[in-house]
């Protein structure tokens, strides 16, 4: 068997071989164009809001009545961790005295 004749591979960026026409490429580059303008319009109007959310959250943040609200809420924390401390730490009496031979809470020794 002969071998066919050799095709010429298309040519760059066309499947029929024909190469792209000045108003394809035109319009190619007016995509591209507009992809590029789209992105940096979009990454200033982020970074502009972005900037803006910041800007509401630190005035929030320093509030006298967010900062005093922030105070009683860390004060009642604190208390809520010490009542909390002092009832585990009488369950680890509990837990000692069974060690020594007295019976838990619920009847078993260990």
């Amino acid at each position: 068997m002969r071998p066919g004749p050799r095709r010429t591979p298309p040519a760059q960026g066309r499947l029929d071989g024909e190469e792209f026409t000045a108003r394809e490429r035109q319009a190619t580059m007016k995509f591209l164009l507009g992809i590029a303008v789209g992105y940096v319009l979009g990454s200033r109007a982020d970074r502009e809001r972005y900037e803006d959310i910041v800007a509401i959250g630190r005035r929030i943040a320093g509030s006298q009545t967010i900062q005093a609200t922030a105070g009683v809420l860390q004060a009642q924390a604190q208390e809520a961790a010490e009542r909390a401390k002092a009832r585990l730490t009488g369950k680890v009496v509990l837990t000692g005295q069974r060690a020594n031979g007295t019976a838990g809470v619920n009847g078993h020794r260990y």
